[in-house]
Order: C-alpha cells, then structure tokens, then sequence
C-alpha cells in the first residue's frame, strides 16, 4: 500500500547503512549476526556468549557503568570478546551457574509482564 504523500519525499530519501549516515567506519571485527540461540546455553554460564555478542551495541559504555564493565571483563566478559569457559575453573563456572539460577528465579515473575504484546508496543498519546 502506498499512501500519496509517500510518493513525494521518494526522490529525496535513500537507504543507507547507518555507518554510511554517520561518516564514520565500519566496525572492523563485529559479529554482524547473532550466535545460534541455545536454551540450555543460555540457562547456563555460557550466556555470556550472547551477553558479549550484544554488548558491541552498548558501546561505549554510559559513565555509571565503566566499573562494572571492566570488573566483568575479568570474567571474559565484554564487547567481540569470545567466551571460552575452559579459561575458568570449575569454581568460577559452578558461582556463575549459581548467579544465573538465581536471577531466572527473581526474574521469572516479571515475564508475563515483559513479554507481552502490550508492554511490547508504543503507545502514542492523544
């Protein structure tokens, strides 16, 4: 469906990629497609796979969160890191299997609330 109007700012708009609009480079080395999901992964230390694929779009980091940032980077975690959770000892994996245990418990309340199509959609305001 076309609607009039739009036939009017067609000569005038393009596509282009958002490096492109902004005059800045590519970013050499990003992973531009995100790693094959796995539930049992993602319940597991070995999250931190798709924590860092997602992190190269939180660049750079707001100022409250450089701290953290560089704390979990002891951990492997960070930006076009890759996770290898033989690096670790069994202790570390075990403390952060843990964690994640956790926090699905904490969370688990909030996702019929999150993942709904209303909480999902904008609301416009009259």
């Amino acid at each position: 469906m076309t609607f009039p109007t739009s036939r009017r700012y067609r000569p005038i708009t393009s596509w282009q990629p958002l490096s492109a609009f902004l005059k800045q480079s590519h970013r050499r080395g990003t992973r531009d497609r995100l790693p094959p999901f796995d539930k049992a992964k993602a319940r597991t230390h070995d999250f931190i796979g798709y924590l860092n694929f997602l992190l190269q779009f939180a660049e750079p980091p707001v100022a409250s969160e450089v701290a953290i940032r560089k704390r979990f980077e002891k951990i492997g975690i960070g930006p076009d890191k890759a996770w290898d959770a033989s690096k670790f000892d069994p202790a570390t994996l075990a403390a952060i299997d843990a964690g994640v245990k956790r926090d699905r418990r904490r969370l688990t309340p909030w996702r019929p609330k999150t993942f709904t199509p209303t909480a999902c959609s904008a609301r416009v305001p009259n």
